[in-house]
């Protein structure tokens, strides 16, 4: 039965915790509603611009965003570590500092984006206009990135939501727009992603710079040549892992290019941002509610009994992920010609067999990001290396053959083998990680 004592305890523990839950779910709320507004945004964006484009201009458009891939994650990767240290950073009140550190990390982005696009368009004369709309594109992006970790980081949940969902409306306004001024073609649509990203960058470096007014700062101060050590030691391996996983997500559109034709890269396309996309997107949430809690609570990593705990929610969250990506596995594969009814042109309907199966892809690909979130907050990037590195090699390799052998299906296909490889690795590693620390001191060094 229940006792008045048991009841007193809850009202106690309720009284105690009442605030943090209050916190917790509002926190949640605009990370949901972020979410949704954005993942809407971008459907919406799918079938207006395949009512625009024809599989050819889609195909191309698929194929110039690989380069602002490659921007975001070896030029750009510096925003993981601006997002790890700036929690420290906050606790050691040097936020000024922090942020010269990061103004600096910018310049060297922005210079580097500029040279590597001066000598690709040099050696690719006919994709010159597309190539400095997508550097544009890509630097704003990151720019943009930076600001989203910050944000995410000092637990601005309502300011990261509200941009997110911002550049996923301004992208549709603002590309339909430079359409119709200069036509339906790819370079276009990348001008009016340009304008979405710096727009949307303008008011976060506002909304980003009034935060640091707000927050103390301490005589010990940390030099902005230390922090920005301290960012690039973390952030290094995702650069060196960068290009690999880069070529693992580019080489599914150019295989297609070689083996197929551009129209095949322009359904593909839309296949992603019908199924993989918004998976990864919505499993999201979890994770960017997460990060910043797992970063504040580990701290500097030394706290044995905090990083336990973080261990745990990692691996709960792991679960609930996988869990919701059968469910959309399986709703889609009972839904996926309706969705496409409604979603998107009509010459590019013929395809909506394979969605169900890169939203079985994105789910499993989220859940090993979710334990990629875990040895982060361990300070452990270098063991994500070689994980990295191994499974982007064999991820291209499946795209390759896959395309070839295959075709389209054969490409989807690759991916989703891809995907439940590098959960496995991740799980893998982890597990010989936990094992590794439980030998005695003698054992390990052998």
């Amino acid at each position: 039965m229940f006792s008045p004592f048991v009841g007193s305890r809850l009202i106690q523990f309720w009284e105690e915790n009442s605030g943090r839950a209050v916190r917790l779910m509002k926190e949640g709320g605009w990370i949901v509603a972020g979410t949704i507004l954005t993942i809407f945004g971008q459907l919406v964006l799918v079938r207006i611009l395949t009512g625009h484009l024809d599989r050819t201009e889609y195909g191309k458009l698929a194929l110039a965003m690989t380069a602002g891939t490659l921007v975001g994650q070896v030029i750009m990767s510096f925003q993981v570590g601006v997002g790890r240290y700036f929690p420290i950073a906050l606790e050691e009140k040097s936020l000024p500092e922090f942020q010269t550190a990061v103004q600096w990390l910018f310049g060297y982005a922005g210079i580097s984006v500029a040279t590597v696009t001066l000598i690709a368009g040099e050696g690719l004369k006919e994709w010159r206009g597309i190539l400095l709309a997508t550097a544009g594109f890509a630097f704003c992006s990151g720019w943009n990135g930076v600001f989203n970790s910050l944000q995410t980081a000092a637990r601005q949940r309502a300011t990261v939501a509200f941009h997110t969902s911002l550049d996923a409306w301004l992208k549709i306004c603002l590309a339909i727009g430079v359409i119709h001024l200069l036509g339906a073609a790819s370079t276009p649509v990348i001008l009016g992603y340009t304008l979405s990203a710096f727009c949307t960058g303008i008011s976060q470096f506002f909304c980003f710079r009034r935060f640091l007014k707000s927050q103390p700062r301490t005589a010990q101060i940390v030099p902005p040549l230390e922090w920005i050590k301290k960012i690039m030691s973390f952030s290094w391996p995702f650069s060196a892992w960068g290009m690999f996983t880069w070529m693992q997500q580019s080489s599914d559109r150019w295989a297609l290019e070689k083996f197929t034709s551009t129209e095949i890269v322009g359904e593909y396309a839309v296949l992603l941002q019908l199924g993989y996309a918004p998976v990864a997107a919505s499993t999201g949430i979890l994770v960017t509610f997460l990060y910043p809690i797992l970063y504040q609570r580990a701290g500097g990593g030394m706290n044995l009994e905090n990083m336990g705990q973080a261990n745990l929610l990692a691996w709960q969250t792991v679960w609930l992920v996988l869990g919701l990506t059968v469910l959309g596995f399986v709703l889609t594969l009972l839904t996926h010609p309706w969705i496409f009814d409604v979603l998107v042109g009509e010459e590019y309907r013929s395809v909506s067999y394979l969605l169900p199966w890169l939203v079985l892809a994105g789910g499993l690909f989220a859940a090993g990001q979710t334990l990629c979130l875990q040895m982060m907050t361990e300070m452990a990037t270098l063991r994500l290396l070689q994980v990295k590195i191994v499974t982007a090699i064999f991820g291209t390799g499946a795209n390759l053959a896959g395309a070839w052998l295959f075709g389209l299906a054969g490409v989807v296909g690759g991916i989703v083998a891809f995907s439940g490889l590098y959960l496995i690795a991740i799980v893998f590693s982890m597990h010989k990680k936990n094992r590794l620390k439980q030998l005695p001191s003698d054992e390990t060094d052998h």
